[in-house]
Protein backbone atom coordinates (compact mmCIF):
# COMPACT_ATOMS: atom_id res chain seq x y z
CA UNK A 1 0.00 0.00 0.00
CA UNK A 2 1.14 3.27 -1.07
CA UNK A 3 -0.11 6.35 0.59
CA UNK A 4 0.87 10.56 -0.89
CA UNK A 5 0.11 13.20 0.94
CA UNK A 6 0.26 16.78 0.50
CA UNK A 7 1.58 18.27 3.85
CA UNK A 8 2.27 21.31 5.50
CA UNK A 9 5.21 23.58 4.25
CA UNK A 10 6.47 23.42 8.21
CA UNK A 11 7.03 19.73 8.12
CA UNK A 12 9.42 20.12 4.94
CA UNK A 13 11.23 22.51 5.86
CA UNK A 14 12.15 21.18 8.99
CA UNK A 15 12.90 18.09 7.18
CA UNK A 16 15.36 20.10 5.01
CA UNK A 17 16.70 22.35 7.89
CA UNK A 18 17.72 19.63 9.92
CA UNK A 19 19.98 17.51 7.97
CA UNK A 20 21.07 20.57 6.18
CA UNK A 21 22.30 22.19 9.59
CA UNK A 22 24.50 19.08 9.75
CA UNK A 23 26.34 19.92 6.79
CA UNK A 24 26.11 23.47 6.99
CA UNK A 25 26.45 24.43 10.30
CA UNK A 26 24.39 27.35 10.17
CA UNK A 27 20.83 27.25 7.79
CA UNK A 28 17.90 29.18 8.86
CA UNK A 29 14.74 27.82 9.79
CA UNK A 30 12.01 30.44 8.58
CA UNK A 31 9.16 29.92 10.59
CA UNK A 32 11.08 29.98 14.53
CA UNK A 33 12.49 33.09 15.19
CA UNK A 34 14.79 30.95 17.62
CA UNK A 35 16.22 29.13 14.84
CA UNK A 36 18.09 32.18 12.26
CA UNK A 37 21.71 32.27 10.98
CA UNK A 38 23.28 33.51 13.84
CA UNK A 39 22.15 30.58 16.09
CA UNK A 40 24.86 28.02 15.76
CA UNK A 41 24.19 25.00 16.04
CA UNK A 42 25.38 22.55 19.29
CA UNK A 43 26.40 18.90 18.16
CA UNK A 44 27.26 16.75 21.03
CA UNK A 45 28.68 13.28 20.83
CA UNK A 46 30.52 11.18 22.41
CA UNK A 47 33.07 10.52 19.59
CA UNK A 48 33.71 13.04 16.53
CA UNK A 49 35.84 11.47 13.64
CA UNK A 50 36.91 13.25 10.69
CA UNK A 51 38.17 10.69 7.66
CA UNK A 52 39.57 12.11 4.25
CA UNK A 53 40.52 15.31 5.06
CA UNK A 54 37.28 16.18 6.48
CA UNK A 55 35.37 15.30 3.79
CA UNK A 56 33.44 12.65 6.16
CA UNK A 57 32.86 14.01 9.55
CA UNK A 58 30.98 11.01 12.21
CA UNK A 59 29.74 12.02 15.40
CA UNK A 60 28.78 8.73 17.03
CA UNK A 61 27.40 7.57 20.41
CA UNK A 62 24.66 9.67 22.14
CA UNK A 63 24.89 12.31 19.13
CA UNK A 64 22.58 15.49 20.09
CA UNK A 65 22.27 18.47 17.90
CA UNK A 66 20.29 21.44 19.44
CA UNK A 67 19.63 24.58 17.08
CA UNK A 68 16.94 27.19 19.20
CA UNK A 69 13.71 25.22 19.63
CA UNK A 70 15.09 22.20 17.35
CA UNK A 71 16.68 19.27 19.12
CA UNK A 72 17.91 15.53 17.35
CA UNK A 73 19.46 12.91 18.93
CA UNK A 74 20.69 9.58 17.16
CA UNK A 75 22.95 6.78 17.74
CA UNK A 76 24.93 8.08 14.85
CA UNK A 77 25.27 10.68 12.20
CA UNK A 78 27.47 10.76 9.48
CA UNK A 79 28.32 13.71 7.09
CA UNK A 80 29.42 13.29 3.48
CA UNK A 81 30.32 16.72 2.37
CA UNK A 82 31.61 16.06 -1.36
CA UNK A 83 28.14 14.28 -1.49
CA UNK A 84 26.05 16.72 0.06
CA UNK A 85 24.46 13.84 2.07
CA UNK A 86 24.05 13.04 6.00
CA UNK A 87 23.08 9.67 7.01
CA UNK A 88 21.73 9.59 10.87
CA UNK A 89 21.29 5.82 11.87
CA UNK A 90 20.13 4.56 15.25
CA UNK A 91 16.89 5.70 17.27
CA UNK A 92 16.88 9.08 15.35
CA UNK A 93 14.26 11.48 16.76
CA UNK A 94 13.65 15.00 16.11
CA UNK A 95 10.99 17.33 17.66
CA UNK A 96 10.91 21.23 17.18
CA UNK A 97 8.59 23.66 18.39
CA UNK A 98 7.89 27.14 16.61
CA UNK A 99 7.17 30.58 17.81
CA UNK A 100 2.96 29.62 17.00
CA UNK A 101 3.67 26.83 19.11
CA UNK A 102 3.26 24.59 16.18
CA UNK A 103 5.14 20.96 17.17
CA UNK A 104 6.73 18.22 14.63
CA UNK A 105 8.00 15.48 15.58
CA UNK A 106 9.96 12.57 13.62
CA UNK A 107 11.31 9.50 14.64
CA UNK A 108 12.94 6.28 12.56
CA UNK A 109 15.90 4.32 12.31
CA UNK A 110 17.65 5.23 9.77
CA UNK A 111 17.50 8.83 7.82
CA UNK A 112 19.18 9.94 4.80
CA UNK A 113 19.30 13.76 3.05
CA UNK A 114 20.28 14.32 -0.14
CA UNK A 115 20.69 18.41 -0.15
CA UNK A 116 21.09 18.30 -4.23
CA UNK A 117 18.36 16.60 -4.46
CA UNK A 118 16.04 17.83 -1.45
CA UNK A 119 14.92 14.84 -0.66
CA UNK A 120 14.67 13.03 2.38
CA UNK A 121 14.21 8.55 2.79
CA UNK A 122 13.12 7.49 6.26
CA UNK A 123 13.29 3.98 6.87
CA UNK A 124 13.38 1.85 10.22
CA UNK A 125 9.92 2.10 11.12
CA UNK A 126 9.38 5.82 10.73
CA UNK A 127 6.39 7.61 12.27
CA UNK A 128 5.65 11.43 11.82
CA UNK A 129 3.78 13.69 13.96
CA UNK A 130 2.70 17.16 13.42
CA UNK A 131 0.23 19.55 15.32
CA UNK A 132 0.01 23.03 13.53
CA UNK A 133 -2.28 25.82 12.85
CA UNK A 134 -3.90 23.57 9.80
CA UNK A 135 -3.34 19.93 10.56
CA UNK A 136 -3.10 17.36 13.17
CA UNK A 137 -1.85 14.05 12.14
CA UNK A 138 0.25 11.61 12.55
CA UNK A 139 1.95 8.88 10.16
CA UNK A 140 3.77 5.97 9.48
CA UNK A 141 4.83 3.28 6.91
CA UNK A 142 7.82 1.27 6.46
CA UNK A 143 9.11 3.68 4.19
CA UNK A 144 8.99 7.35 4.04
CA UNK A 145 10.57 9.76 1.19
CA UNK A 146 10.00 13.50 1.44
CA UNK A 147 10.59 15.87 -1.88
CA UNK A 148 11.08 18.92 -0.27
CA UNK A 149 10.86 21.70 -2.82
CA UNK A 150 7.94 19.80 -3.83
CA UNK A 151 5.90 19.94 -0.43
CA UNK A 152 5.31 16.00 -1.47
CA UNK A 153 5.63 12.86 1.84
CA UNK A 154 5.25 9.36 -0.17
CA UNK A 155 4.67 6.38 2.35
CA UNK A 156 5.74 3.00 1.50
CA UNK A 157 4.60 0.00 2.92
CA UNK A 158 2.03 -0.70 5.67
CA UNK A 159 1.44 2.85 5.30
CA UNK A 160 -0.76 4.80 8.00
CA UNK A 161 -2.19 7.84 8.36
CA UNK A 162 -4.37 9.84 11.32
CA UNK A 163 -5.93 12.96 10.87
CA UNK A 164 -7.08 14.94 13.55
CA UNK A 165 -9.65 16.94 13.40
CA UNK A 166 -8.97 20.55 14.68
CA UNK A 167 -11.13 21.52 17.53
CA UNK A 168 -12.97 25.00 16.95
CA UNK A 169 -13.93 27.51 19.72
CA UNK A 170 -17.35 26.74 21.27
CA UNK A 171 -19.99 29.55 21.03
CA UNK A 172 -21.42 30.21 24.48
CA UNK A 173 -25.28 29.13 24.78
CA UNK A 174 -25.98 30.28 28.18
CA UNK A 175 -29.17 30.61 29.46
CA UNK A 176 -30.46 33.50 31.70
CA UNK A 177 -30.56 36.90 31.99
CA UNK A 178 -27.77 39.20 32.67
CA UNK A 179 -26.91 41.02 35.45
Amino acid sequence: MRIKIKINKVLFTLFMYIFYLVVTGYAGLSWAKENTKDTPPVITSDTIEMLQKGKIVAFKGNVKLVKGNTVITADEMVNFVDEDRVEGKGNVHCISIGEQKEVIEIKSGFVKYFDKDKMVILTGNPWAYQDTKDNKGEYKGDKMTIFTEEERLIIEGNASSIIYPKQKPRKYEGKGKEK
